[in-house]
């Protein structure tokens, strides 16, 4: 009996762990499979990081940005499409090019991501919304 419960505690072990580390501020409260967190960890960090590295700025506003944290907090199947809830928080530092003001905050956005045979195959962003913000 001993040794059953040994293993069943072995085999939930990295599913709390992961689950614990990859939501910090306890917005899952299930845990997550560990066949998901690879998932996140190889397929959406590295997509989250490319699409930060690219520049949205025009001729009339400079935008930078940089992404602090990702948080895996949710997985689903919904009609045979995995699912994965992520939370974000980045920094932006914002300046209009024609009166020189300048912003710099720290935003957050939830973004629902679709990934099949490790490929993001659609993202569906929520609104962004501010953590901090101010005026330089």
């Amino acid at each position: 009996m001993v040794k059953w419960l040994a293993v069943g505690l072995l085999i939930l072990m990295p599913t709390l762990a992961f689950a614990s580390r990859l939501s910090e501020h306890g917005i899952s409260t299930i845990p997550l499979p560990p066949s998901a967190v690879f998932v996140y960890e190889q397929v959406i960090v590295p997509w989250l990081h490319s699409e930060f590295k690219k520049d949205i700025s025009d001729d009339k506003l400079s935008i930078k940005r940089n992404l602090l944290l990702t948080e895996f907090f949710r997985y689903e199947v919904i009609d045979g499409q995995k699912r994965y809830s992520i939370h974000i928080e980045y920094a932006v530092r914002t300046k209009d090019l024609t009166s020189q003001y300048e912003f710099a905050g720290v935003r957050a956005q939830e973004i629902v991501f679709w990934v099949e045979d490790k490929e993001v195959i659609d993202y569906f962003p929520f609104n962004e919304y501010t953590l901090e913000a101010i005026l330089i």
